[in-house]
């Protein structure tokens, strides 16, 4: 009698154990404090929040995994993925990930700018009936030549470069781009899935062609412009309409009231030939791109800008100068999908705040990790 009692003691522990690891799982949100919400998609909500041992804000993208096809959740973890590889400077930063067993969602807690995104930037500027300032655009052009840079080293494309997908830090200096959702590494220097925003899409993914990383340039002068005429160069009523204007370049030149290197710089990047069409890499070594990361990088000379627009001024505190020297980026491994949903804090980034050390412990893991995940590859 009293060995059966210890056996039912004995398989109890088990399941105790399960039960209080699912109760630890289900407990990481209680470490943070929403505070509200900045975004909402069809299955994903962009919150703005509060770590609670640290009182910094943060963001947190809540994701309906369950909800999504295996193609999306595919997506979302290789977002994960991209983001803890990609510590750079002018791409938002990861710092956690954890499915929430309670809530059954995925949650990827991110750098939280407090500047409003490009898009929202543009607009406002538009209702003051405000051109912005030539060299407000070159700093944040330049800064996203970087950043896409960063991401096309490691020969991920971005697929969706736009002004709402640019964030801006509260004093207007920094600009960092965000949202890599769809971001895929090119298979053999192509892509073929036609993906992204219909306004900033390159002629070859509206033909459904193969398209290789030349395509984030042409939404990238798409961006530019639309900072320069706060509006894409291509709009039509219909993607009938639109796809013929894009197929044929069909577009309002920028005015002259900026400077010939922004407005040639901008035509090169909308060359309808990708193989005419500059890469990231040969942006950089345009004349008028290197006499500019010059000046940014003597930080002598900043913008003659009203800082009741955008925040930059020479006599800014918050300036620090701009670097021009990139990172180490080193591209971490695929992340499995496993069959269960409560196996996936085993296989995503460890959480780390540290981003100098973010890198190196995945990649010690990595190493360190012999067994094979069972599960879909990402």
């Amino acid at each position: 009698m009293e060995q059966k009692k210890s056996d039912r003691q004995n398989n109890n522990q088990p399941q105790n154990q399960q039960q209080q690891e699912k109760k630890q799982k289900s407990s990481k949100l209680k470490n943070f404090e929403i505070l509200k919400k900045l975004g909402q998609g069809s299955y994903s909500s962009v919150y703005k929040m509060q770590k609670k041992s640290d009182n910094k804000f943060y963001a947190l993208k809540k994701i309906k995994i369950h909800k999504l096809n295996k193609k999306e959740q595919q997506n979302s973890l290789n977002e994960i993925r991209f983001l803890a590889s990609l510590q750079h400077r002018n791409i938002i930063k990861y710092f956690e990930s954890f499915y929430d067993q309670e809530n059954q969602c995925l949650f990827i807690v991110m750098e939280y700018l407090d500047g409003g995104d490009l898009y929202q930037h543009i607009n406002y500027l538009r209702k003051k009936n405000q051109r912005m300032d030539e060299q407000v655009i070159w700093i944040y052009f330049l800064q996203l030549i970087y950043a896409v840079k960063a991401l096309h080293a490691v020969n991920i494309c971005h697929r969706d470069i736009k002004s709402a997908n640019v964030f801006l830090s509260k004093d207007g200096i920094t600009a960092k781009i965000g949202d890599l959702n769809v971001s895929k590494i090119t298979n053999q220097g192509m892509c073929r899935t036609q993906t992204g925003t219909p306004y900033y899409a390159s002629p070859e993914v509206w033909k459904d062609q193969p398209y290789d990383l030349k395509s984030d340039v042409w939404s990238l002068g798409c961006l530019v412009y639309e900072m320069c005429m706060y509006k894409t160069p291509f709009r039509a009523q219909g993607m009938d309409k639109l796809y013929k204007q894009v197929q044929q370049g069909d577009y309002t030149p920028v005015v002259e009231f900026y400077s010939k290197d922004l407005i040639d710089i901008i035509n090169e990047m909308l060359i309808l030939n990708p193989q005419k069409r500059p890469s990231i890499f040969d942006l950089l070594e345009r004349p008028q791109i290197q006499k500019r990361l010059q000046f940014l990088e003597d930080a002598k000379v900043l913008l003659a800008q009203d800082p009741n627009q955008t925040g930059i001024s020479s006599s800014n505190p918050n300036y620090t100068g701009f670097t021009i020297q990139d990172e180490d980026l080193v591209l971490l491994n695929s992340i499995y999908l496993p069959k269960d949903f409560n196996e996936l804090d085993s296989i995503l980034p460890s959480p780390n705040y540290d981003n100098h050390r973010i890198q190196k412990n995945m990649i010690e893991k990595q190493q360190d990790d012999k067994v094979e995940v069972k599960g879909v590859l990402v």
